[in-house]
């Protein structure tokens, strides 16, 4: 197989590192570009800790790019900063791979909303697919514009899709735990790290935007409207997610185990764990996994869905690899170890 050549924009923040190490392990692939908004014309090895045979990667500056060298780009930015070349890369026809925000909401208004500003490219937005495979794998395939999940996002949908047909009630809570990588590097360097020492808080109680991204698909597979609650907090280490979902079942005498495992009987990276165990961070800590454990809480009549993943991995960087692997008619776990 022809190798696929791809570039990857902002190289050297978390999740593009975490993605330039699984896609040097890529047989299929050749990275010919990386961009970055600081450390222009040096050395890739040089501006990050990725090492594997950057001796000719420099990093370049995005807006001198052609991207006529390119099969696929991988977006690790910031949200806002895709939109701006995405209708330039796709017209080149290069597919993209995007782990930004930018391009998750299908609705224009509804995207301004929640990051306060317009959006510049309305048209291929309503044209996305969000990047759960394990939800759109077959929209994937065929899309050249795919939109991973936000972290907090792929851990509470893959919660919750098994019992949504299910529920009593539409009010959804969910408790919310992550490693302060998942603020990016420049927070993560500029402090938190060294406030989060033995320490532990709640942040965005009023309003985190991974609430409405959650809502919004939550929404759109049961073609109803759900009320999300959904609170975050810090933990005090660097990788791996948490949440702790409560919903309110029809019946909560059914065997959820069993609904649970039937649902993901043929998921390879979503594991429901045996009943009396329950994820831990530990165990999915550079794995391209989820776990899920579901719990009856009869005194309340409520389920306790428990869910655990390396946010930078299935909730971003490796994640991006199963799309793009979906999207090239590659095995969708080619590269990823679990």
């Amino acid at each position: 197989m022809k190798k696929i050549k791809i570039a990857i924009a902002g190289v050297t923040g978390y999740s593009g590192r975490e993605l330039k190490k699984i896609l040097d392990a890529h047989e299929h692939v050749e990275i010919v570009s990386v961009y970055a908004s600081s450390s222009i014309g040096e050395r890739l090895e040089e501006s990050s800790s990725v090492k594997k045979k950057d001796e000719a990667l420099i990093i370049s500056d995005i807006d001198k790019a052609s991207f006529s060298n390119i099969d696929a780009i991988f977006f690790c930015t910031p949200h806002g900063f895709s939109m701006q070349y995405v209708s330039k890369i796709l017209s080149a026809g290069v597919k993209i791979i995007d782990l930004s925000a930018d391009y998750r909401f299908n609705d224009a208004d509804r995207w301004k909303k929640n990051y306060d500003t317009d959006h510049k490219d309305p048209i291929n937005l309503k044209e996305s697919i969000y990047g759960l495979p394990e939800l759109y794998r077959d929209d994937i395939k065929i899309s050249h514009l795919v939109s991973v999940p936000g972290c907090y996002p792929t851990a509470s949908l893959l919660s919750l899709m098994p019992i949504m047909s299910q529920l009593k009630s539409n009010d959804i809570i969910i408790d919310a735990k992550s490693g302060y990588s998942g603020a990016g590097k420049a927070k993560s360097e500029g402090g938190l790290a060294e406030s989060m020492k033995d320490n532990f808080k709640v942040y965005s109680p009023d309003f985190h935007r991974h609430e409405d991204e959650i809502k919004y698909y939550a929404d759109k597979i049961m073609d109803k409207k759900f009320n999300v609650s959904f609170v975050p907090h810090l933990l005090p280490h660097f990788r791996g997610e948490y949440i702790t979902a409560y919903v309110e079942p029809e019946d909560i005498n059914k065997d959820f185990q069993k609904i649970y495992e039937d649902y993901y009987v043929d998921e390879k990276l979503v594991k429901v764990l045996k009943k009396g165990t329950v994820p831990e961070i530990t165990n999915i800590s550079g794995m391209p996994i989820c776990e899920i454990a579901v719990s009856a809480k009869k005194s309340s009549n409520k389920l306790i869905i428990n869910a655990a993943l390396d946010n930078l991995l299935k909730g971003a960087a490796s994640q991006a690899v199963q799309c793009f692997n979906l999207m090239h008619d590659i095995d969708e776990f080619h590269s990823l170890k679990y």
